[in-house]
């Protein structure tokens, strides 16, 4: 993590951010698989308020929220990256359909919950087709 952030300060272009946010997002990840929410929250978010359409980011601290139930945060994080295509080139984009799908089914709007699965296991086969009644 120091490593990523002395090089970030160094470099004057886009790879030295990408290098810092990719270091602080695997650091959130940490954070989340030894049960520190809270540090993986902030730090996720960190990120974000360097990159804000880190795509593992955007896709960890969403599904640390949909498991917090806190689905309209979700929503809200992920609906502008799809909206304005700023997940092109994020190979998880697969796990973004399906994490929006989970916070749109907890609150009923199945439709579109449905649409976001649908659209989850096109992209990636590897997706467990998902169903919101």
């Amino acid at each position: 993590y120091q490593l990523a952030m002395d090089l970030a300060v160094k470099r004057e272009d886009r790879t030295g951010l990408d290098l810092f946010a990719t270091a602080q997002s695997n650091l959130g990840t940490l954070f989340y698989e030894i049960g520190d929410m809270a540090n993986a929250e902030g730090t996720l978010q960190s990120t974000l308020s360097l990159a804000p359409h880190f795509g593992g980011a955007v896709l960890n601290l969403a599904h640390l929220w949909n498991l917090q139930g806190k689905h309209v945060e979700v929503v809200g994080l992920i609906d502008p990256m799809i909206l304005y295509g700023h997940g092109s080139g994020f190979t998880a984009m697969g796990h973004i359909y399906q994490e929006r799908a989970i916070a749109l089914c907890a609150y009923g709007i199945d439709e579109e919950a449905n649409k976001s699965f649908d659209k989850a296991t096109m992209i990636d086969i590897d997706i467990s087709p998902g169903i919101c009644r």
